[in-house]
């Protein structure tokens, strides 16, 4: 058997490996694609609307020293998020112009989304240190080395941290993971063989976790139609902020009181 008949042999098996997908599977795929895709755009937006409201931050300034410092930080936010939201374009527009005739491209795909979720958890990761640098920059007390104020940073940044997963894991479910889950469903119909991807399946399944954040949601979208999503979002939010705020107020008291107890 000589190399081209080798070669041959390799592109009929390759070709049967990776049967063409119908236009009907291919319009189902667009449907969660499409929404991914708008709610991409509308975070693009709503991070450039962040970013303009950081920014007046800057004449809030009363220091040279808070000036210089502050300017830094939001800089550094400037560059880290043009680089993720520039890994998030290219999937943007891959969404938009990659053809999906195929089981070989659908593959891709799964992984291209799995791929920028990655991105997406670990960009607001990075944020994470720099928002308090941002507090700790326009605090009064700004590098005063106040132990009780220290110790109150410490407390926020927990609370702050906690907020941030919650909201965070919310907000990825509603906004890509759900739909993310629904095309890889739909990729997995589409083969004899069960490649056991299970993305987030623990915890983006709308049927297992936020059972009442799923509840309320419907009763909301029932009672106000559209706006019921974005009533029932807020609500959830303010939700997890009061009780965070309650309790950080209470680990303050308890600091307070330690300190106050210490310093007698």
């Amino acid at each position: 058997m000589n190399i081209e008949n080798i070669k041959n042999l390799w592109s009929e098996e390759k070709v049967s490996q990776t049967p063409e997908i119908s236009i009907e599977k291919q319009q189902q795929l667009r449907t969660p694609l499409e929404k991914i895709r708008a709610n991409m755009e509308k975070e693009f937006w709503f991070s450039v609307f962040t970013l303009v409201v950081v920014a007046g931050l800057l004449f809030l300034c009363e220091t040279s020293e808070q000036l210089f410092v502050f300017g830094g930080l939001y800089l550094i936010l400037i560059l880290i998020t043009a680089y993720y939201f520039r890994k998030f374009y290219s999937l943007y527009k891959r969404i938009n112009t990659q053809s999906f005739s195929t089981y070989h491209n659908l593959l891709n795909l799964r992984y291209e989304l799995v791929l920028n979720t990655e991105l997406y958890k670990s960009y607001y990761i990075s944020s994470i240190p720099i928002a308090f640098c941002f507090y700790w920059a326009m605090s009064p007390t700004f590098l005063n080395g106040n132990i009780p104020h220290l110790m109150l940073v410490a407390c926020c940044m927990v609370v702050f941290v906690i907020a941030l997963y919650i909201i965070g894991k919310m907000w990825l479910k509603e906004m890509y993971g759900k739909y993310i889950v629904e095309i890889s469903d739909l990729v997995t119909s589409m083969s004899d063989e069960n490649d056991e991807f299970q993305f987030g399946r623990d915890s983006l399944n709308s049927e297992i976790s936020y059972v009442w954040y799923t509840l309320s949601r419907g009763y909301f979208e029932k009672k106000f139609g559209k706006a019921g999503k974005i009533i029932n979002g807020i609500l959830w939010v303010s939700l997890i902020l009061l009780a965070l705020f309650i309790a950080s107020f209470c680990v303050g008291f308890i600091i307070g009181f330690a300190v106050a107890w210490w310093e007698g």
